[in-house]
């Protein structure tokens, strides 16, 4: 029997999704930000009493864990990383490499952080000029006087030969080895990417070694904690590039956004199952990522941005927008916005009790009528009627010159129109809107009208559909290599090698050779940007390899890549037969839900007693365990032969 759990910690709450055999069950607690193992285990153990059995049983009869984070992700935007030192080829300290655009510096690094080394590596991989040990370590004697709890190095030229930087960490290692309670980690361009291109190189480095030391903190924690409790098998980390790897070969970066992107891959599912054009809509406490699946698949952005900065780290594309169920509502000089700012978690929403004082979207849904107070995540999560309406009153409705009911119209109209700007930006034309996360079906009709789309897919699992989609994921591993020279033999030797690696360290998570399916492309420079070839690349039983036909890239700088895929369990979506169209077997009673300009009542019903064919005609609230989906009025929720709810108008 297959067992897998699967945990995604957002800013707000932290989902999981639990298989065993055909069985899925779901579990949301709300994220501790000061110990992502604390949700983490707690999530598990919720999911564990679901499945009628104890955590430590579950445990040990689980084939995979996984585990994606926006930790990583918020290091960035909090700007709450460790203060770095920065090594570069003299004459850049200034510039790094980016002829005059923007840069890390004064963000991710300080500019009295930055150090220059008199070193040169020629673009073709010669070493003229060999750094000089003791004045690498002066620098750095400098730098960690000033702070420094990592270094990074990062020269130019440095993927054509990484001679000198191996030499400059060799020199900080010599004088500051690991068993100092000062040892200074050093971390090397080269070792997070190989691609040619200083510039961003550098920032891929950077932003790597900012997050590197919080996310092996918390990774290693979370791996401790199932070990210790029954677990034998390596803890799976999510990547932002599609799939997931071991905690001990994950490069820190591959984490950043790796939830939505994990979010990308269930609708990736579901476009294929449908055969459709679909929006992703991962509406969180936070915020909400927008992607698009066309044709069945996803974009993988090669120089995707963190930060408004370019890195050279592949990743699904995803747009985040401050639009989610805790993005704060503010009146100034009479005009209402929503977001970009979020009460998070803690103290998060003013309904949830917790010291938050700020109106957020959450609390508008409460008030308008369209949250039960009595069953937020089942009943196990009390909101404050009261508190919220306060918070709205005083700080929206009064500004205003509206009533509370009104007000909290207009945040949630607004918040919606935010969200649908980004689909209409990133998603013309589309069949339908995927809507998922916490607060995504309470928003999907509002938001899916403003954008002129008229269809919107809610899954059982929505709520939670990052973590679906972290269950969806295979073991990958991305490798690559500059290549001085694109021949035959030049390539067929770099995929050789790095096909090698590939075994070796797919291996080590259980997999035998054989069990590995393997892909290539070349990298290949063009202009500013890159273009990707494909390669046919055909691995020999004595280790030898060869390659098909080539593209003629001239002098262009390029870089081979192989892509090693391990197959884990995985769930599918199950098909029923429809059944009779009247849900009035799960209705539960009705409420007053104030809609456009009134309070209606409003028939409720329970999402778990909906089945196949069952159809609910707006205006209606579906209430689940995990979210609530509001169908206003003009739109229907229909349950397809999959189990999905299908809002239309």
């Amino acid at each position: 029997m297959d067992v897998t759990i699967n945990i995604d910690a957002g800013g707000t709450f932290t989902d999981g999704v639990f298989t065993r055999g055909e069985t899925i069950e779901t579990a949301k607690v709300p994220t501790t930000e000061h110990d992502l193992t604390v949700c983490f285990v707690d999530c598990i153990e919720k999911g564990a009493e679901k499945l009628g059995t104890t955590l430590e049983d579950l445990l040990a009869e689980t084939d995979v864990v996984r585990f994606s984070t926006t930790h990583g992700t918020n290091t960035v935007i909090e700007k709450t990383g460790p203060r770095l030192g920065l090594l570069v080829t003299a004459g850049e300290e200034d510039d790094l490499y980016a002829d005059g655009a923007e840069t890390v510096a004064g963000r991710f690094v300080e500019p009295e952080m930055i150090a220059g080394v008199d070193e040169r590596v020629t673009p073709d991989g010669r070493v003229e000029a060999e750094p000089d040990p003791e004045a690498v370590q002066r620098a750095v004697k400098r730098l960690q006087e000033n702070g420094a709890r990592l270094i990074v190095v990062s020269l130019a030229n440095a993927y054509a030969n990484d001679a000198n930087e191996r030499a400059v960490k060799g020199a900080v290692s010599d004088a500051y080895p690991g068993h100092y309670l000062g040892a200074l980690p050093t971390l090397a361009s080269t070792e997070v990417t190989a691609r040619p291109d200083d510039a961003r190189r550098l920032t891929t480095a950077v932003l790597n070694a900012y997050i590197h030391r919080p996310m092996k903190s918390a990774l290693y924690k979370a791996e401790d904690e199932v070990r210790s409790r029954g677990y034998e098998r390596p803890l799976f980390v999510g990547h932002s590039n599609a799939g997931m790897a071991r905690v001990a070969k994950t490069v820190a970066i591959n984490t950043h956004n790796s939830g939505p992107a994990a979010g990308v891959l269930a609708v990736q599912a579901l476009a294929q199952l449908y055969d459709e054009d679909l929006v992703a809509a991962d509406m969180g406490g936070t915020s909400i990522d927008i992607s698009v699946v066309r044709d069945g698949e996803y974009t993988l952005q090669l120089n995707p941005e963190i930060d408004g900065l370019e890195t050279c780290i592949p990743a699904i594309e995803t747009y985040n927008l401050g639009a989610g169920g805790g993005s704060i509502a503010s009146v100034e000089d009479g005009d209402l916005s929503v977001g970009p700012e979020s009460a998070g978690a803690t103290p998060g929403p003013a309904c949830f009790g917790r010291g938050g004082q700020d109106p957020t979207v959450t609390d508008a849904d409460l008030v308008r009528g369209i949250l039960n107070p009595d069953y937020f995540l089942g009943g196990s999560y009390d909101l404050s009627p009261d508190r919220a309406r306060e918070a709205i009153e005083e700080r929206v409705a009064a500004p205003l010159g509206v009533d509370a009911p009104e007000a909290a119209r207009r945040v949630a109209r607004a918040a919606q129109e935010t969200i649908a700007g980004g689909i209409r930006k990133w998603g013309d034309d589309v069949d339908s809107v995927a809507a998922f996360g916490g607060a995504g079906a309470v928003h999907a009709a509002g938001f899916a009208d403003a954008a002129g789309v008229d269809r919107v897919i809610v899954t059982p699992y929505s709520s939670v559909f990052s973590a679906f989609g972290e269950s969806t994921m295979d073991v990958n591993h991305t490798y690559s290599e500059y290549l001085h020279e694109v021949t035959p033999a030049a390539v067929a030797g770099a995929l050789g090698d790095l096909h090698d690696e590939a075994r070796r360290d797919m291996r080590s998570e259980g997999f035998d050779p054989a069990e590995i399916a393997v892909d290539a492309d070349l990298l290949v420079e063009s202009g500013a940007d890159y273009a990707v070839h494909p390669v046919e690349y055909r691995p020999d039983a004595d280790g030898a390899a060869a390659v098909g036909d080539l593209p003629d890239v001239g002098d262009a700088d390029a870089c081979a890549r192989l892509y090693a895929r391990g197959a884990v369990p995985k769930p599918t979506f199950e098909r029923t037969e429809p059944g009779d169209a009247d849900p009035s077997a799960a209705r539960h009673g009705e409420r007053e839900v104030y809609w456009e300009d009134a309070f209606e009542p409003t028939p409720i019903y329970r999402r778990e007693g909906l089945v196949a064919g069952n159809v609910v005609e707006g205006p209606a609230v579906v209430e689940a365990v995990d979210t609530t989906v509001a169908v206003p009025p003009g739109w229907s929720f229909e349950v397809d032969a999959y189990g999905h709810g299908l809002i239309e108008r």
